[in-house]
């Protein structure tokens, strides 16, 4: 067993706690968000932990506790799930920037571009990006996209939490018609 694979291993379990309050982070924006502004539920985020079944299942491997002589079908398991992950990835950043943009309306939250979008378009292109790196087995430069994928990660994370911040602490704009006012034109 190299210490490479065990300290691959104890960083993917850290990385996969990490991203756990990243998820957590997106479920309590979406609760920020009324219901009726919603295009996706808050718990839909969790499905985001998927792509780490097969990272999980690589780590008996990494450790040498499995031979590899099964390795081929985890990696056609690998690829399947990371492209369905990509576009999870886009699918759900999308509808979450939505989301967000109706809630802003809603309260009278000015904003220029759709709030959290861009960063999160951003993120989802690096997690692609490293797939289809990963396919063509070019080791150098997916390191670098490993890289462009953190520091997306990092913006996009920051990004929510600045909006989940700012909805927690804006109140609900509630629209009411005055009786007087709608007599005002007769």
């Amino acid at each position: 067993m190299e210490i490479y694979s065990v300290g691959f291993s104890i960083g993917t379990i850290g990385f996969i706690i990490v991203y756990c309050f990243f998820v957590k982070t997106l479920m309590d924006l979406m609760l920020n968000v009324q219901y009726g502004n919603r295009q996706i539920q808050p718990g839909i985020v969790w499905i985001l932990l998927l792509h780490f079944v097969t990272t999980i299942i690589e780590i008996p491997f990494n450790l040498g506790w499995l031979s590899y002589e099964y390795f081929s079908l985890l990696n056609i398991l690998r690829n399947g799930v990371t492209a369905f992950m990509s576009i999870i990835q886009f699918y759900l950043f999308v509808k979450i920037a939505n989301s967000v943009s109706l809630e802003y309306d809603n309260r009278g939250i000015y904003y220029e571009h759709k709030p959290t979008f861009l960063a999160g378009i951003w993120l989802a292109i690096a997690y692609a990006s490293i797939f289809l790196i990963n396919l063509l087995s070019i080791f150098y430069l997916s390191i670098f996209a490993v890289i462009g994928y953190f520091i997306a990660f990092i913006v996009y994370w920051f990004q929510v939490w600045q909006v989940k911040k700012k909805l927690s602490n804006t109140s609900i704009k509630i629209e009411t018609t005055d009786e007087n006012s709608i007599f005002k034109d007769l």
